[in-house]
């Protein structure tokens, strides 16, 4: 009864990420969105974007469509909300977004690469809001985390698609805020969660893909779940 009750529970927790992941993962629904002929370049610069106006809320797409590799530092304001923020290259090369001051907080529904490449290096800061890497059927995303926090209500790799996260270092989730994280795989994506060091706070961990930890802290509580597909 109570395998069939966690079984349940756990599809039921399963549908609304998933729902929730694909609600908005198309630049065209965006509303700022980065120059595509500017290939690298700082948030806070106005010609950046189209429009000339530096988004601090709504939903912001970081798109591509090339075979080239492209970098934005995000150098915003202190509390810069976008709301939603797409980051992927639908050609053959990748889009990057790069957080490296420990004086910048991001606060987002954050998509890296849904149906494109996409990758997140954060290497000091705070991040928070949804977050998933790699979504949608062509989607390949990477979060690499060295340093500062993030710390998502939800984290989901592979979600229907690629998702690698590498932590070496910083923080995910924390001891007094709730984390639901899921590592895809083997039927509904392919997820890739390496623990290198730093640590690790989850409330509900569920892997079906791979979960390799070499170093680092994973606080799995009595109330947390690990539990493979």
């Amino acid at each position: 009864m109570g395998k069939r009750f966690s079984q349940r529970r756990r599809a039921a927790l399963m549908a609304a990420v998933s729902a929730s992941a694909l609600l908005w993962n198309a630049p065209a629904r965006a509303d700022a969105t980065w120059d595509p002929s500017v290939p690298d370049g700082s948030w806070s610069m106005a010609a950046n974007w189209i429009g000339g106006v530096v988004p601090t809320t709504g939903t912001v797409a970081i798109s591509f469509n090339d075979i080239a590799s492209h970098t934005v530092n995000y150098d915003g304001s202190f509390a810069t909300y976008p709301g939603s923020l797409l980051i992927a290259n639908k050609g053959t090369g990748d889009a990057a977004l790069v957080i490296d001051d420990a004086n910048r907080t991001l606060l987002s529904h954050m998509n890296v690469g849904s149906d494109g490449n996409g990758i997140v290096y954060q290497n000091a800061g705070t991040v928070s809001g949804l977050t998933y890497v790699g979504s949608g059927s062509l989607g390949s995303g990477t979060y690499i985390l060295s340093g500062g926090t993030l710390v998502p209500s939800e984290l989901d790799i592979g979600l229907g698609s690629t998702g690698v996260f590498n932590q070496s270092g910083g923080t995910v989730g924390s001891p007094t805020s709730y984390l639901l994280m899921n590592v895809r795989g083997p039927t509904n994506g392919t997820g890739t969660y390496r623990l290198l060091g730093g640590t690790l706070y989850p409330s509900n961990e569920y892997v079906g893909g791979t979960f390799v930890q070499s170093d680092g802290t994973n606080f799995i509580n009595a109330a947390s779940i690990f539990e493979r597909d």
